[in-house]
Parts: structure tokens; sequence; C-alpha cells
């Protein structure tokens, strides 16, 4: 996610260190962190870092600069950039039997298997993560609950209040597309786009296939997008609503709605 962000309370100190909790977000280029301080319910520090090298050597970097960081020895929660993911009712899912769920696979060297039951107690998302990648962070932090890097912002969905939600997640050239009707979870799938135009063909597609009307449509947009884009404009053309997502929480969040929505993937790892 391009956009370079980070924010410390004043004055912080960490003399009870069991009143504070470490959560961390992987992204394609970005990685974020941010430490909730449970007893006032608020963010008390957060960081993006952008990469492009290996991200084992931007978090060496990161840990061995960041005086924060190396307080901890657990991660509360771990979002993961996954290399591929399935959703199955949850009745019908066997876990003795998880790797027939990606037989369109050949080679799942590297990779392990990760499920996450979404909030609606219904459906389960099975994705695969670079073990070598937890193996890495392993080094440095006991790791408490893993999940999808998406996982948040679903579960967000399913416990709105709105009719339905349509909601896109840009991370770099890749957008996540998801549509939730009545509490449930109708569509989740990840495109990979190189222009503006990708995004529109991918978006009118899912429209169609869900028999949607995008002239009657309220679409909202995360991530590492903004009004004044050319996807947020083309978009605009076709989207009878077109709006930026702010995620909304229980938990103070000292940011700018500017800012929060750029990363609403690891505020919304905060659901109650």
């Amino acid at each position: 996610m391009g956009v370079k962000l980070e924010y410390y309370k004043s004055n912080l100190t960490f003399e009870n260190i069991n009143e504070f909790k470490l959560f961390l977000l992987l992204r394609r280029s970005s990685l974020s962190f941010f430490i909730l301080d449970l007893k006032e319910e608020e963010l008390v520090y957060f960081k993006n870092v952008l990469y492009q090298e290996h991200f084992e050597e931007t978090f060496n970097k990161l840990y061995s600069t960041d005086d924060v960081l190396s307080k901890f020895s657990e991660i509360e929660c771990l979002g993961l950039d996954v290399h591929g993911f399935n959703m199955i009712p949850d009745r019908l899912y066997n876990s003795a039997n998880r790797a027939s769920y990606f037989k369109e696979l050949s080679d799942l060297s590297g990779k392990e298997i990760g499920d996450d039951l979404l909030v609606d107690q219904t459906t389960r998302i099975l994705y695969l993560k670079d073990a070598a990648t937890i193996e890495f962070i392993e080094q440095y932090y006991e790791l408490g609950k893993l999940v999808p890097n998406f996982g948040g912002l679903v579960n967000s969905s399913l416990q709105s209040e709105e009719p339905y939600v349509f909601l896109i997640n840009f991370d770099e050239k890749n957008l996540f597309v998801q549509y939730v009707e009545n509490r449930q979870l109708k569509f989740l799938n990840r495109f990979e786009f190189h222009s503006s135009a990708d995004v529109l063909y991918y978006v009118l597609k899912v429209c169609s296939s869900l028999k949607l009307d995008p002239k009657s449509l309220h679409v909202k947009l995360s991530g590492n997008i903004n009004q004044e884009s050319e996807i947020f404009k083309l978009l605009h053309r076709y989207i009878y609503e077109l709006s930026i997502y702010t995620l909304n929480e229980n938990y103070n969040i000292p940011l700018s709605d500017n800012e929060i929505h750029y990363f609403n993937d690891i505020f919304a790892l905060l659901k109650k």
C-alpha cells in the first residue's frame, strides 16, 4: 500500500506491557502494525512501512530500529498475505482433507493451509500461507490468531446493519471484491489488475454474475484508493453511488478518516 504513515501517542510508556496488544498485517509490498491499549481502548502506536525487497529484510531493519516492536514477545493477531483461498460452508468442512480444497494446484510445497471461521459461523475461509514467512516471524514473536489479511473486512461487512455491502479493497495491483447481503456472504474473490479499465471490467463482471444493476448500486472503496484517482473517476461513470469507506470501530483510532481508509484492513482486526 503506497502510503507511509506513523502515529505515536505522546508521553507513551509501557510500564505494564500486559495492558497492550500488538497487531500486525502483511500486504504485497507493505506491512502495518499497531499497539492497542486495552485499558483505555485506544490505539497508541501505528506504523505503515513500504518495502520493495523481501519482507524479511524490511522487518529485520524495522525491528532493530523500532524500540516499540522489540518490547513485545507476542502478536495478538497476524493478518497474512495469502497465496490463494477458498470459501467452504462450515457444515461441509472436513479438516482431515483440507488439501483437497486446493486440488487445482499441483504444487503446495512451501505452503500451509490455514482456516478462519467467519463471524456468521456458517462460512469458513481456507487459505494458503507461506510457511517460511510464519517461521520467520516466530523467531521474534509467539503468534496468537492468524487470519487472511482481508478477513477482518469480511467480518466487518457481515456485521453491518445495512441491507447489503458491496466493498472493494485495493492492495497495490490486487483488488478484493466482496458482496454481503442480509449478513450473508454472497461473493468474495481477488483479481489482479493493471489499469483502471481492468478494475471496471471485474466490477461489472461481478455485478453481472450476481444480477446486480450498477446504476442502482452503492459500492464502497477501501485501501490504496482515493477520489482523485483515475480508477475512482472511471467507476463513478458506471456506478450509481461510489464512496470511500472508513471503518467505524468501538476503539479510539486517533487518525483522520482520510488516513484510516487506507488501512481499513488492519483496523478491521479490532472488530468486536
